[in-house]
């Protein structure tokens, strides 16, 4: 508690009185009734999903492409940077995107085409059209990281920092599921099962979307603030 600290001055104290209130809050029916509610459960498996794709890109692309196409480091180099830089800008334009068209809508879209981009790269012959459907995958999907933590606000008001660590954390373990599990998989069966997981990885997120309406949600509490 930095209120403890000898060299705090009363102006500070003052400061931080509600401040100590608001950290120290103990909800009723304590933190998993917050996290367990379905708006934020849907937005905590759908964030997870796309981190678990976004991990293939930093961790096992490299040796997908040298083990498929037989590429040398320096090919393998130029190619992986491709989906990373492809995902930048996902984020990037999607912040962009003017605020009447839905949330909701953007990320249907983009993980509809990430399902379809990673369920191709399974047929492709050359490394750049491989590198080119996970380039446009990891570019959709990221048009989904802002809106999910946008919509943190949404579903979690007051309690959007504990709902954000909780998307945050499920992202890392999804991130050494797929470092972990991919291994496994490919050394027992190859790359084809990897890409079907990613793939109804993105499907299931898509499906998360189809119930999670961050839009209606923060119409509903902006009319609820303006009532009597």
């Amino acid at each position: 508690d930095p209120a403890t600290h000898p060299k705090v001055n009363e102006a500070e104290l003052k400061l931080l009185e509600g401040s100590r209130s608001m950290a120290h809050e103990n909800p009723e029916g304590g933190w998993l009734k917050v996290i367990a509610q379905r708006d934020v459960v849907l937005l905590v498996v759908q964030y997870t999903l796309l981190s678990f794709v976004w991990f293939f890109y930093v961790t096992w692309l490299p040796t997908f492409l040298q083990e498929t196409f037989g590429l040398t480091p320096a090919q393998t180099a130029g190619y992986a940077v491709v989906p990373l830089a492809c995902g930048g800008f996902g984020a990037l334009l999607s912040g962009l995107i003017p605020t009447v068209v839905p949330r909701r809508t953007i990320a249907l879209v983009g993980f509809a085409i990430t399902a379809a981009m990673l369920f191709s790269v399974g047929h492709a012959t050359t490394p750049l059209m491989a590198v080119a459907m996970l380039g446009a995958a990891s570019f959709a999907s990221d048009l989904c990281v802002p809106i999910s933590w946008n919509t943190c606000v949404e579903v979690g008001r007051r309690y959007t920092a504990t709902v954000a660590a909780t998307m945050n954390m499920c992202s890392g373990l999804a991130g050494f599921t797929l470092s972990v599990g991919a291994g496994a998989m490919v050394k027992s069966m190859g790359w084809t099962p990897v890409l079907q997981v990613m793939t109804g990885a993105a499907v299931v997120a898509f499906v998360c979307w189809l119930f999670l309406h961050p839009d209606k949600i923060a119409k509903r509490h902006a009319e609820a603030e303006v009532l009597p």
